[in-house]
């Protein structure tokens, strides 16, 4: 072999040295950030579970009736428990659904998570009235 080959032979090992190197060290810079993946995961299944509650009838009326009503009136048995068996079946965790009047004031809570990852807020106007539906997944 010539002295020109055995030099680029050598350099090529070199080249391959670092960029070795350099994924091992993109591996461990990255290595820290889970926490924020499983944050946005967990804030995205939250917004999308909130979206297709509000595609949900029960017992033929819709969530965003049933949700004004247990402002207005108080959460029907059955509401609660149908809001819970879809919670149980859709989520690992602990969560609360909580709907809520304009000024904040809590209508209702279903489930027992206090701090969490929370959803988008989910408005609905009645009649005037402007009440929300957000919720809340432990992690």
């Amino acid at each position: 072999m010539k002295k020109g080959q055995t030099e680029i032979i050598g350099l090529v090992i070199i080249m391959m040295l670092i960029v070795f190197i350099g994924l091992i060290a993109l591996k461990f810079m990255s290595f820290g950030n889970n926490d924020d993946l499983k944050d946005t995961s967990l804030s995205i299944k939250a917004n999308n579970l909130v979206n297709a509650l509000t595609k949900v009838d029960i017992d033929g009326v819709s969530l965003k009736n049933n949700a004004v009503k247990c402002c207005n009136e108080g959460c029907n048995v059955n509401f609660e428990d149908e809001i819970k068996n879809i919670m149980n079946k859709s989520l690992e965790g602990d969560y609360s659904l909580i709907i809520s009047e304009e000024n904040g004031q809590e209508c209702a809570k279903i489930g027992i998570c206090n701090a969490g990852i929370s959803s988008s807020k989910y408005f609905i106007r009645d009649e005037g009235d402007k009440f929300s539906i957000n919720l809340l997944l432990c992690n």
